[in-house]
């Protein structure tokens, strides 16, 4: 199985690129609205960036980030 994450509705689920690049500056993470717009053309996000805003979520939102749900699975 060849799954993929959906790195624009990862993004989308923090409000979008503005919203996500506040998330993770308030919580102390150096990070660009350029590298946000970069993961989201790339269809990647490194895996420091993935734990970061897993802790976002955790410390935001007070729920555990559950990647499947951002997952694109073939032919889907």
């Amino acid at each position: 199985m060849n799954s993929k994450l959906d790195t624009k509705k990862l993004v989308a689920h923090f409000g979008g690129r503005s919203c996500c690049h506040s998330m993770l500056t308030k919580a102390g993470y150096s990070v660009s609205k350029k590298a946000i717009e970069k993961w989201q053309e790339r269809g990647s996000i490194p895996l420091n960036r993935l734990l970061q805003l897993a802790e976002v979520e955790k410390k935001i939102n007070n729920r555990t980030l559950n990647f499947m749900d951002f997952t694109a699975l073939p032919n889907e």
